[in-house]
């Protein structure tokens, strides 16, 4: 009876264990790119690290999230990010025409920024963002 008890304790005590390890996981995710939006720009800071190759080229697209609609596509060359450590990068994109996103109307774009070598894709971050 008593092993009975004993083990069934230990079961329980290594599920918690689990549990806290997947929820540490979880919540210790880093973004990748951060936007960083206003009524006619978006700003997106990256960590240098991110940079596989100094002669990698980058591509932005900004879709809207309901239905796949291209708002920009092109490529942009990013630059050290001012007040951001010296560890950052940034891509400025201007004179957008976005439809604000308000509490009534919560409209969200899909930004990716890609990172190529010789046209092929090695690395595509995304984030979703709205403009205010």
């Amino acid at each position: 009876m008593k092993r009975a008890l004993i083990l069934q304790w230990i079961i329980l005590v290594s599920c918690f264990a689990l549990q806290a390890q997947e929820e540490q996981t979880t919540t210790s995710k880093v973004t990748a790119i951060t936007p960083f939006t206003g009524i006619d720009y978006v700003r997106i800071v990256f960590d240098k690290k991110q940079v596989l190759s100094a002669s990698n080229t980058f591509k932005a697209i900004i879709k809207s999230q309901s239905d796949g609609k291209l708002l920009w596509e092109g490529n942009v060359t990013p630059t050290p990010a001012v007040n951001e450590g010296g560890n950052q990068l940034e891509v400025t994109i201007k004179n957008l025409k976005p439809i604000l996103w308000t509490p009534n109307n919560p409209f969200l774009y899909e930004i990716t920024l890609q990172q190529l070598s010789k046209g092929a894709l090695k690395i595509s971050l995304k984030e979703r963002a709205g403009f205010r």
